[in-house]
């Protein structure tokens, strides 16, 4: 579970699409257990989740201001 980033009402994922850059992708959920929430919508096939990390990116995120939803170069 530490991959959903809950913001509000919303709930998003961080995917890696190439060497150091990563996009953050709106997804639906339904309902989970305190270990893992399954995602029902929202999220591309083969898609590489962030798993451990996620947080540390949507800080950065927040920090930019979202300027984009890709952010390129975030060394993981």
């Amino acid at each position: 579970m530490e991959a959903l980033v809950r913001d509000g009402e919303n709930s998003y994922l961080w995917t890696q699409t190439g060497e150091r850059q990563y996009r953050r992708v709106r997804v639906s959920t339904g309902e989970g257990s305190a270990s893992s929430v399954p995602v029902t919508a929202g999220l591309p096939p083969g898609a590489k989740v962030v798993v451990s990390g996620a947080y540390l990116l949507q800080s950065e995120y927040s920090l930019r201001q979202g300027a984009t939803d890709s952010m390129n170069g975030m060394a993981m």
